[in-house]
């Protein structure tokens, strides 16, 4: 166990910690407008290092990083855990989720599933085709913007 101070700390955690901080509270930060500008807050037990490191413990491992449940909740230890990057992409604002052939999909795995390029299945969704169509591989764009079976 890594022994917890409030001193300036090398910890993977610390680091962790310290970027969640600055999303949050400093508006100079780049990303501030996704986290504090959009009202996301660190609850007050986690302003303290220790109460996080309490709270969310050790890393599994380094390619771990902090991540929120509610992609619109705050930090705390009941909306937060440690995650993956390839967990972390599929719980963003953005993420794409569709129901095909009764199974509930988002839009990236759906898309590697069936071997069609991604933007090639928003492009024909946002084209009006349903979602059967804008999967299946007979489609084929032409000039008049329009999509045709093959």
């Amino acid at each position: 166990m890594k022994q917890i101070n409030n001193t300036k700390s090398t910890t993977t955690e610390y680091s962790s910690w310290e970027s969640m901080k600055q999303r949050c509270f400093n508006s100079k930060n780049k990303h501030f407008k996704n986290y504090g500008g959009r009202g996301i807050i660190v609850c007050d037990r986690w302003l303290m290092f220790d109460g996080f490191f309490e709270d969310m413990g050790d890393k599994p491992s380094k390619k771990y990083s902090l991540d929120r449940l509610d992609v619109n909740g705050n930090y705390c230890k009941e909306n937060c855990k440690w995650s993956t990057r390839y967990t972390q992409d599929r719980n963003r604002r953005d993420s794409v989720y569709l129901v095909y052939k009764n199974k509930n999909y988002i839009l990236q795995d759906l898309a590697n599933e069936i071997g069609i390029p991604q933007q090639t299945i928003q492009a024909r969704l946002r084209k009006g085709l349903s979602i059967e169509e804008a999967v299946s591989k007979v489609y084929k764009y032409i000039k008049s913007g329009k999509y045709s079976k093959l």
